[in-house]
């Protein structure tokens, strides 16, 4: 059930805040100056109002989610912090003595009230709307570009991964203390999934019952908590690479990754106007109708569109111009390719210098105009 918007309630020690926090702490000019009630109307509809338990309401959880992309950790080693840290609490309008929410809560929310393609679009036009109101945009240009991440999944199975980690986990205590070795478990047979998995759990008990003295250390609790990660993920995938979505990418010519590709438009402040997630063979260049349109309705404001030779195609030069727009990049090879046997739905790709066919593989070599000869 939705609660009321949360503030932070009176308390006798809320002059801690004032006088342990900073005046410029970055968490708390971004609780001073960002208003985050937005996101009570953009989640709204993934709460009952009238029936069930009362929840913790939308806006805190989403500041958790904030804090942990902030701060670049796990939901259990977000919440533990967060229990200590005054800026953590003061951000997330708790007074100094209130405890905070159980790990698995914000894990639930993260999965369930979150899943939503249209909520990235949401976010980021609201930030570009801040970004406005407060005199941070001032340039007219607009540049485009791709990173790569990998697929959370790999290219191989989930108990290689699960064996692994629990080998790096053990090695970790050895380094600390050679009197560990003899109190793990004996290991198993790697070929049976069910025995694997629950030597690895029994690896993470281990170290947090029996190892006091080392658990307390930040390097060995992470390695609990992500074999505790993956043997739970393991009974919803038995394998690894059943990340159906995910494709081979190409960095370049002999380097490739297996994941995604995440296409970006910003501007020259570094304020972020429009992403798009496709598979890793996916091509840069058939990305930036999409970003120039996304970036618009956003509310940015732009002349001049900068990018690489993967946005300069024939396509992409007649869009911009239609939308009264400069496009500046050097020209993709494809715009004066002389080349008229090119099957349709190949595309290239700029970072490894070669055609990809319409099912994703790359060329293995390039044949120069002099050799056809």
């Amino acid at each position: 059930m939705m609660p009321d918007l949360p503030n932070m309630p009176p308390s006798p020690y809320r002059a801690l805040y004032d006088l342990l926090i900073p005046a410029d702490d970055e968490l708390r000019l971004i609780h001073d100056l960002v208003s985050f009630d937005f996101i009570t109307e953009l989640l709204s509809d993934t709460y009952c109002h009238d029936n069930g338990r009362m929840a913790v309401h939308p806006v805190r959880m989403f500041k958790y989610l904030f804090l942990k992309a902030y701060s670049n950790l796990s939901d259990v080693d977000l919440v533990r912090p967060a229990k200590t840290d005054l800026a953590y609490k003061y951000f997330l309008d708790l007074a100094p003595e209130e405890d905070v929410i159980n790990p698995s809560s914000l894990t639930k929310f993260r999965r369930q009230r979150m899943d939503n393609d249209e909520l990235l679009d949401q976010l980021i036009a609201y930030t570009v709307r801040i970004a406005k109101e407060m005199g941070v945009l001032n340039s007219r240009t607009l540049i485009v570009d791709s990173t790569h991440s990998r697929a959370r999944y790999g290219q191989k199975p989930i108990k290689q991964v699960v064996i692994e980690e629990a080998k790096r986990l053990r090695q970790a205590c050895y380094q600390e203390s050679d009197n560990t070795k003899g109190l793990f478990p004996e290991k198993v047979d790697e070929a049976d999934i069910d025995q694997l998995l629950a030597y690895a759990l029994a690896v993470a008990e281990t170290v947090e019952s029996e190892m006091p003295e080392l658990i307390s250390r930040e390097h060995i609790r992470a390695r609990v908590n992500r074999v505790r990660e993956l043997t739970e993920d393991a009974h919803l995938e038995l394998r690894v690479s059943r990340d159906k979505n995910a494709r081979t990418g190409h960095k370049s010519a002999d380097s490739s990754f297996f994941g995604y590709k995440h296409h970006l438009a910003m501007t020259e402040e570094g304020v972020i106007t429009a992403v798009i997630v496709t598979s890793g063979e996916a091509a840069d260049g058939v990305q930036l109708t999409s970003l120039v349109e996304k970036s618009h309705i956003a509310g940015a404001e732009f002349d001049y569109i900068v990018g690489d030779s993967a946005y300069s195609s024939r396509e992409n030069l007649v869009s911009v111009a239609s939308q009264g727009c400069k496009l500046v990049a050097p020209l993709n090879p494809r715009v004066f390719s002389v080349s008229t046997n090119r099957a349709e739905g190949f595309t290239y790709n700029k970072d490894a210098n070669r055609y990809v066919c319409p099912a994703g593989h790359m060329a293995v070599r390039k044949l120069s105009t002099s050799s056809r000869i």
